[in-house]
């Protein structure tokens, strides 16, 4: 084979900028050459199945729990992954639920698990895995409806006669089912409010925005903030919690000790638990209006990693309910405005800053990017943006320009798996996806060979869109030999020594030798491969 054609070869494997066929209804429904190599690792919401994905959509790896999910799930540097489990308890039935964590290594076998679930308290949607191995995990507690009457809570709005505000546990692993709860801190500690000055925590509202005020809501249900998010930075030992019903996030200090959580003072900032900034709705602290309100149901709030595109700043998904112009979702980033010793400040002693986000995402035409509840965005080492819709179970990646260079789409529905070509409908609820570099650490050692897409029936014929009309070559026949695993590749001209490349589907060659014909090549692999023999390009399926 000449240079020539091996450059051409690299061509059609990189130059064509959508490799997906347009038929493809679900899993994978566009991949261009601007997406984002790695691996991606989601849940469907109600399902007890974890997949790893490619960008083909092909399954990597999966693994299996007896419980349903509990929303979030994490791929961890030595292959394992830890993700919540939805327990079939009574006692806190609000979305997002949880009550487990469980860890697995990559092969699937059980290697942890701990039960955080009783009539008084339950972890639910999110937790974030610290460098030392410690796990943050928000949880509810149970608050009855008389401490809450004596803290100063308005009885009109206890419709459920109890409150469950939020908490944050420190959990410490142990052996193969246990733990150690080393720190907590409480939002119960924090309070403020302006009803009652019979009552515990009276004051003025808009002069404590460090505390929450116990009257401020949205709903009368006992889910009273609804957390459903939490990020830890380690270079500033701060947590980020995103309070749904609040329409804003909070950050915390987590220098403290448990003792000084429950208290205004200690810690790095000297403020012990108290809020060190909050963002998105400055009505939660008794300034502004709705006009200053910039966040609507949030999720997925967190410090962009080290090294990434914006690092350091903190990216949302802005669901986008109740929005003054219209539903409509979008991806903000802010840089929290701090003093010169990287205190957090409010701007002109009003309201925390900044007024707009410096960087957002939405849609050529905003109403088509929308999701009410779930949903995820992350930075990616190429600077695109990985973007989960999760009402939709879609998730997507842009570029730079905010195009779009790939898609894929949840084969599940509430019925079951579809088939390649099903126009889906009711599609399950992804709550988050990440994306994992093929360089993560976890990946090392690992078997990544794909697998199958996830869909019935699928189509990865144009997975890779090559253009092979000016190519020519031999006839070559490919066929499984009924007797080893191999697969015989028959050349037309059975006299000639003929060189065989083989290419996996990211364009890369595992196979280079000179055979004489009949060529008889044993696969160990499953998978898609790409046989160029003398000019002439056929594709390879091997499946078991």
């Amino acid at each position: 084979m000449s240079v020539k054609l091996k450059v051409l070869l690299v061509c059609l494997f990189l130059g064509n900028s959508n490799f997906m066929s347009a038929q493809n209804t679900v899993g994978t429904t566009y991949n261009s050459s601007a997406v984002e190599e790695g691996y991606t690792l989601f849940e469907f919401m109600g399902d007890t199945t974890i997949y790893l994905i490619d960008n083909c959509g092909r399954v990597i790896n999966q693994w299996e729990s007896e419980f349903t999910a509990g929303t979030s799930v994490y791929l961890l540097e030595d292959g394992s992954i830890i993700r919540g489990g939805k327990t079939p308890t009574t006692y806190f039935p609000a979305g997002g639920q949880g009550g487990v964590l469980e860890k697995f290594d990559w092969e699937g076998n059980l290697t942890w698990q701990f039960f955080y679930s009783d009539s008084l308290q339950s972890l639910h949607h999110d937790f974030a895995v610290m460098p030392n191995g410690n796990i943050l995990a928000t949880a509810f507690e149970l608050i009855s409806k008389q401490e809450a009457i004596d803290n100063g809570r308005d009885t009109s709005r206890l419709s459920e006669n109890k409150l469950w505000p939020e908490k944050i546990i420190e959990i410490q692993p142990q052996g193969i089912n246990g733990a150690t709860i080393v720190w907590e801190w409480r939002m119960w500690n924090h309070l403020t409010q302006n009803h009652d000055d019979t009552k515990l925590n009276y004051g003025v509202v808009e002069e404590h925005p460090e505390l929450f005020d116990l009257n401020f809501m949205t709903t009368t249900i006992a889910d009273w903030a609804h957390a459903n998010s939490l990020d830890y930075n380690p270079w500033l030992d701060q947590i980020a919690l995103s309070l749904n019903f609040f329409n804003e996030f909070v950050i915390l200090d987590h220098s403290t000790t448990t003792a000084e959580a429950a208290s205004s003072t200690g810690g790095n900032s000297g403020k012990g638990g108290d809020i060190l900034y909050r963002y998105g709705n400055p009505q939660s602290y008794g300034r502004g209006d709705s006009t200053n309100q910039v966040s609507y149901s949030q999720h997925d709030v967190h410090w962009i990693g080290e090294g990434l595109t914006d690092n350091g700043k903190i990216m949302f998904y802005n669901n986008g309910t109740d929005r003054p112009e219209g539903d409509y979702s979008s991806i903000d980033i802010i840089t929290p405005l701090t003093d010169v010793n990287g205190s957090y400040m409010l701007e002109a002693d009003t309201t925390f800053g900044p007024d707009s986000p410096e960087w957002t995402y939405v849609a050529e035409i905003p109403t088509d990017f929308f999701s009410p509840i779930t949903s995820s965005a992350q930075r990616l080492p190429n600077g695109n943006t990985l973007i989960c819709q999760g009402r939709s179970g879609r998730i997507f990646e842009i570029n730079a320009n905010q195009d779009v260079v790939w898609e894929y789409l949840s084969p599940i529905n509430n019925i079951g798996i579809l088939t390649q070509g099903d126009v889906p409908s009711g599609n399950r609820l992804i709550f988050r996806a990440k994306k994992y570099s093929p360089s993560f650490p976890g990946f090392t050692g690992r078997d990544l060979t794909p697998g199958l897409p996830i869909e019935l029936n699928p189509n990865l014929n144009n997975c890779l869109s090559l253009d092979v009309a000016d190519l020519v070559g031999p006839k070559i026949t490919v066929y499984p030999n009924p007797v080893y695993d191999y697969l015989t590749i028959e050349i037309e001209n059975s006299s000639c020594n003929c060189l065989v490349e083989i290419f996996d589907v990211f364009g890369k060659s595992v196979f280079n030798e000179i055979y004489a014909a009949p060529i008889n090549l044993s696969f160990l692999t499953n998978g898609v491969y790409y046989l160029l023999v003398e000019g002439k390009m056929t594709k390879l399926i091997k499946s078991a």
